[in-house]
């Protein structure tokens, strides 16, 4: 019988859901009765780094509703007794089973944010709304996330990359698994004197020859014979099922100052941003290869 503290409980849990059994079972356990910070939490509930910043989050919503106590310097404590962890950590993870295994929507779809450079103006005004930015999705450990889960192919299509992305981007390709086809998509690769070539690409090369990254030029001629059809589109996607679309480039502005918005979405829509990236690679030249 789901009593009805542990009802408001895992409604006050839910987006962490996929999380918060891992981490209750942990501080049900005797180790944790004393404190701890939240990478111990997240290594011994077996997550991976990808997950330390929503662990964070779901202890300061653990704190909010008295179950923990943060201390001073990140440290966290538990505050009731091990019982109500052990009590909640199944039903965490029956809701987890639900709405990974059985409940199907068409689509899911989440929210990353890179916060602009701090102080920010634009943080001082979702606080004073009190608007909840630790339960969005950190733009570049979202696109780990892809990464890490890709099973059959993984593709970047970034239309800028500087120095500082093309970094970004090959220890992002360094995450995915070997056996998977890794395809990178850039513009303007066979006009090194264009404004928007990929200045990065140069540091990138080494990192796409060692991995066999295919490598594909999205800036072609238009069917009209006049000007060039390219894109502006920033994409990360896993497979057919998992993507993310947004305003992050893979350059120094994306990662370090600017505020950058996307959405994070799996089932129908990822199908559908699939099948355009597919049509897309149709059309690309073959970019001044990493494999030559």
């Amino acid at each position: 019988m789901l009593t009805i503290a542990n009802r408001r409980y895992l409604e006050e849990l839910a987006p962490w859901i996929d999380i918060a059994g891992d981490v209750l079972e942990c501080l049900a356990q005797p180790s944790f009765a004393g404190a701890f910070d939240e990478a111990r939490l997240c290594r011994e509930a077996r997550l991976p780094d990808t997950q330390v910043a929503a662990t964070v989050g779901l202890l300061r919503k653990l704190a909010e509703i008295g179950l923990v106590v943060e201390s001073p310097g990140m440290q966290w404590q538990t505050a009731v007794k091990p019982a109500i962890f052990n009590e909640l950590a199944p039903l965490a993870y029956a809701v987890s089973f639900y709405r990974n295994r059985l409940h199907r929507d068409e689509t899911v779809a989440r929210v990353a944010l890179t916060r602009p450079g701090q102080p920010s103006k634009l943080e001082d005004a979702l606080n004073a709304m009190g608007f909840a930015t630790g339960r969005m999705e950190v733009t570049s450990e979202a696109f780990s996330d892809i990464a890490v889960s890709a099973k059959r192919q993984f593709t970047v299509m970034t239309p800028f990359l500087d120095i500082h992305g093309a970094r970004w981007l090959a220890e992002l390709l360094r995450k995915v698994k070997a056996d998977v086809r890794k395809t990178v998509i850039l513009r303007y690769l066979r006009d090194p004197a264009h404004p928007s070539y990929p200045e990065g690409f140069i540091t990138l090369q080494p990192t796409l020859a060692e991995l066999a990254v295919d490598v594909l030029d999205y800036a072609v001629p238009r069917v009209s014979g006049y000007g060039t059809e390219t894109f502006h589109a920033k994409v990360v996607l896993a497979d057919d099922d998992y993507a993310y679309v947004g305003s992050a480039n893979m350059n120094r502005s994306s990662l370090e100052y600017s505020m950058e918005l996307g959405m994070l979405v799996k089932g129908d829509a990822a199908r559908t941003i699939a099948r355009i990236i597919d049509a897309i690679k149709t059309v690309c030249c073959r970019g001044r290869s990493s494999l030559v």
